[in-house]
């Protein structure tokens, strides 16, 4: 089917030559990249890698083509992927069974009552510890039986209470499937601050894969009584989670007493992730960023938001990514509105890589040809004659593409290929002409009237 398509998109793509003759020749593109594409295939997608995104004049990267080896162009389109399929988290308290004392000895302890029912299989956990002895052992650690939990435990969530004084602790989770034998399964920390005036929380842990029937639970550094008094089971559906690419900034340029620092991230990739890194100690800023196309355009304001790096007793907590609109800007900046910062600034740029698209129409090898000033006079040749939405709905809509791959740059017709130049029009001259003839003989009519009322 998807054959059948192509070929037809082929016959009907030839039969517009004057359209094609308007796009510029890759050879008067600033970069080059060699395409590799799975044999046989006509329509294939790569992801774009940084290097692209830095290789353009357009953020919207309109001023970009693809070419076979006979140096005509053909039909190409830069797509963002596939957003993440929308998951609704769903929550399962569990039941916990209370281990007091040490850990070790409590698994001594630890009897195992089966009871075979219809319905199925009901366990028990009694850890021969009389009432008396409870209260004045200290507990540190619970177990959760998963054997009857449905679905994909993405991550714990910790509940407890609100009056447990501020601390920053480590939590270790094991799992086993006889209670006899525990293997690590998840560790991070749990934090419930009152720091510089801010709270700051976390209460959950991601799991880096799926229990087996028990989960066992142990906390550090917590303090003295402190106890979940209940653990949520989160569950967040199948929805793989697209990678996404990260980047770490220095600052270019601080200002304003180390309260304003801009960041040249020099490209124009789709960022919709954003980090602080903070290196000084316990430090904890609330910050604006903006951003910006380039140097000429004016900041933007993207995100306002509280970040942190607190640490206790070898203990750190830090703050989550922020989430923000997908966001092209070669020029990002960091104004600290309140906190302090004690060590250089440094900033985490993410983005999920958009695809390029194209048609294997002629032979190969296939380049994709980037950065051309020009084109914005040319009302974007590439998008406007080869960047038709429609026929790649089509073809998707066929199949899946095929594979390729996005090579080394390489130099084609270098720096002169981004400097925007306005070619010259005799038509626009002869405007501009016109105009200036028609303003001197309105000036020439005013000053005779003058003249005749004078006289």
């Amino acid at each position: 089917m998807t054959r059948v398509i192509v070929l037809l998109l082929a016959v009907m793509w030839g039969a517009q030559p004057a359209a094609a003759d308007e796009v510029a020749p890759a050879d008067t593109y600033a970069w080059h990249f060699p395409l590799e594409v799975e044999p046989g295939a006509e329509f294939l997608a790569a992801e774009l890698p940084l290097a692209v995104y830095r290789s353009v004049t357009d953020s919207a990267l309109r001023d970009i083509g693809v070419y076979n080896a006979a140096g005509v162009a053909v039909p190409r389109l830069v797509s963002r992927q596939v957003a993440d399929a929308e998951t609704i988290e769903t929550r399962l308290p569990l039941g916990m069974v209370p281990l007091y004392g040490e850990v070790e000895e409590s698994d001594r302890r630890l009897r195992l009552l089966m009871q075979l029912h219809q319905a199925g299989t009901t366990l028990e956990f009694n850890s021969s510890l009389p009432d008396t002895e409870a209260g004045q052992v200290e507990l540190n650690a619970v177990i959760a039986d998963l054997r009857e939990y449905e679905g994909k435990l993405n991550a714990l969530e910790f509940v407890w209470s609100r009056e447990s004084p501020g601390f920053i602790g480590r939590v270790s989770i094991e799992d086993s499937t006889d209670l006899q034998n525990w293997q690590s399964l998840a560790q991070g920390t749990l934090a419930d601050l009152e720091f510089q005036g801010t709270h700051i929380e976390q209460r959950r842990i991601e799991m880096k894969r799926q229990p087996k029937a028990y989960m066992r639970v142990r906390w550090h550094d917590m303090p003295q009584g402190w106890k979940p008094e209940t653990l949520v089971a989160v569950s967040a559906g199948d929805a793989p989670e697209m990678a996404r690419e990260w980047l770490e900034l220095e600052a270019s340029e601080t200002s304003e007493g180390g309260r304003s620092h801009v960041f040249n991230l020099e490209g124009y990739p789709p960022v919709d992730r954003l980090e602080l890194v903070l290196d000084g100690n316990n430090t904890v800023v609330r910050a604006t960023l903006e951003a910006r196309h380039n140097g000429d355009s004016f900041w933007q304001a993207t995100h306002h938001g509280l970040f942190y790096r607190v640490t206790r007793a070898g203990n750190e907590v830090t703050a989550p990514a922020a989430e923000i609109a997908p966001t092209r800007a070669a020029q990002w900046k960091v104004q600290i509105v309140a906190g302090q910062l004690d060590a250089p600034l440094r900033l985490r740029l993410g983005w999920k890589p958009e695809r390029l698209m194209f048609l294997a129409q002629g032979d190969a090898p296939f380049t994709l040809a980037t950065g051309r000033a020009h084109d914005r006079f040319d009302r974007f040749p590439q998008q406007r004659l080869m960047g038709d939405t429609a026929i790649f709905d089509m073809l998707q809509s066929a199949g899946e593409p095929g594979q390729a791959s996005v090579g080394p740059r390489q130099q084609g017709a270098g720096g002169e290929a981004l400097v925007a130049t306005r070619p010259f029009s005799w038509k626009t001259a002869a405007i501009w002409a016109g105009l200036i003839i028609a303003v001197g003989f309105v000036a020439w009519l005013v000053l005779s009237l003058l003249r005749e009322e004078k006289q």
